[in-house]
C-alpha cells in the first residue's frame, strides 16, 4: 500500500555539533533544505544540550527531506577528508516507547531484519529519554543505508497508527505519550549523557571499521607494529581522561590498546601532550579514532596554538616525532 500522502512528523534528536552542521554558514544549509523540501523544519533552541529537528510534511517530502539531511551531513563530516570512503553519519530518531516492541520483534527478530533490508546499523535505547515516553532509536552507515532504514521504520510507525486506529493496537494508547522535550529534561543524577556517547562512537565506528579510512584531525605516529604515538594539544586532556580518569578508562576498554599519557616531555614547549598507544594495529586506530572524537564533541577549551602548520623537527637515529597539522575549530 502507497503510504506516499500519508501525513508526518518526524523528529530527530541532535547534539550541537550536528545542528550546526544542519544550520550551516548563515543558516545556509537549512534555508535551502526549506526551499527545496517546502517543508516545515524546527529546531529547538540552542540554549540546551540536545536539540530536536521535527519534519513535518506528507511522507513522500518528509523522505525527500531526510536524504537531503544525509547528504548535508555526510558533506559536512566529509570536507576536510582525503579518503574516497566516506565517514558514515548517524541520525537519531525519536520513537514512541509504544512502538519499540515491534520495531525489535521477539527476540530481536525484526531489528535484525530492518538492519539486514537497509545495511545501516540500528540501536534501539534501553532507557526513555528523560521525562518522557519516547525512546532514540540510533541508525549509522552511509546517506542510502540511513535513509532506508528511516524509510523501514516509518512503515512501522504507519502500520501502528493504523492499527491504532482500528482499535487492533495493543500498547499505550498514543494520547497517552509523553513527548520529550529538550528544555524540561534532567539529566538523572550520576549519570552522563556526554559519557554515554562514547559508546555510541564505538559501535558507529565498529560497524564501518571494514569499509572506511577515517581522516583523523591527530593522527598518531607509528613507532613499530605494536607503539605508535599521538600527540594532543594540552587544553584537550581534561575533555580525553574525564572525571577521575573515566573518559580514558573507558578508551581503553572498548578499544583494547593500552593508552600511557605522558605527564610532561620535550613536547610540552609547543603546548602538547604525548599519548603512547600499544596494542594491534585495529586497536590502536580504534583508540585514535575516538580520542579525537572525544576531543571533538566533549572538549570546550579554546585552541591556544596557531592554526599555521606546526612541524616538530627529527633528527637521525631518534624516535620519529610527529607533525601535526593546522587546528580547526570545532563547529
Amino acid at each position: 500500500m502507497d503510504y506516499s500522502d500519508i501525513d508526518l512528523t518526524l523528529r530527530f534528536l541532535m547534539n550541537q555539533k550536528q545542528a550546526s552542521q544542519i544550520i550551516g554558514r548563515n543558516a545556509s544549509n537549512i534555508k535551502n533544505l526549506r526551499e527545496q523540501t517546502e517543508c516545515n523544519i524546527t529546531l529547538s533552541s540552542r540554549e540546551h544540550e540536545k536539540r530536536l529537528l521535527t519534519i513535518a510534511a506528507k511522507k513522500s517530502i518528509s523522505m525527500k527531506t531526510v536524504s537531503r539531511l544525509g547528504e548535508i551531513l555526510e558533506a559536512e563530516n566529509n570536507e576536510y577528508g582525503k579518503s574516497t570512503k566516506l565517514v558514515p553519519i548517524t541520525l537519531t530518531l525519536v520513537i514512541p516507547k509504544n512502538i519499540c516492541g515491534m520495531i525489535i520483534g521477539k527476540g530481536g527478530e525484526a531489528l535484525k531484519d530492518l538492519r539486514v533490508k537497509s545495511g545501516a546499523q540500528i540501536n534501539m535505547s534501553a532507557d526513555c529519554l528523560p521525562k518522557s515516553d519516547e525512546r532514540t532509536c540510533q541508525i549509522t552507515g552511509n546517506n542510502i543505508s540511513v535513509t532506508q532504514a528511516i524509510d523501514l521504520l516509518i512503515g512501522i510507525m504507519i502500520k501502528a497508527a493504523i492499527d491504532e486506529s482500528k482499535g487492533e493496537f495493543k500498547g499505550t494508547p498514543s494520547a497517552e505519550i509523553r513527548a520529550y522535550d529538550p528544555k524540561n529534561a534532567e539529566e538523572p543524577a550520576g549519570r552522563s549523557e556526554k559519557d554515554d556517547k562514547l559508546m555510541q562512537m564505538a559501535t558507529a565506528f565498529m560497524t564501518a571499521n571494514q569499509m572506511i579510512n577515517p581522516t583523523l584531525e591527530y593522527s598518531p605516529i607509528e613507532i613499530n607494529d605494536q607503539l605508535q604515538e599521538l600527540r594532543v594539544p594540552n587544553q584537550h586532556m581534561g575533555a580525553i581522561i574525564g572525571k577521575g580518569g573515566k573518559r580514558i578508562g573507558e578508551i581503553r576498554m572498548m578499544s583494547g590498546c593500552n593508552i600511557h599519557v605522558e605527564r610532561s616531555d620535550a613536547d610540552s614547549k609547543y603546548g602538547m601532550r604525548r599519548l603512547t598507544l600499544k596494542g594491534t594495529k585495529q586497536q590502536i586506530t580504534m583508540a585514535a579514532y575516538l580520542v579525537n572524537q572525544t576531543i571533538s564533541s566533549f572538549s570546550t577549551a579554546e585552541p591556544k596554538i596557531p592554526k599555521e602548520e606546526v612541524t616538530i623537527k627529527v633528527e637521525e637515529q631518534e624516535k620519529p616525532e610527529a607533525q601535526v597539522g593546522s587546528f580547526v575549530d570545532p563547529m
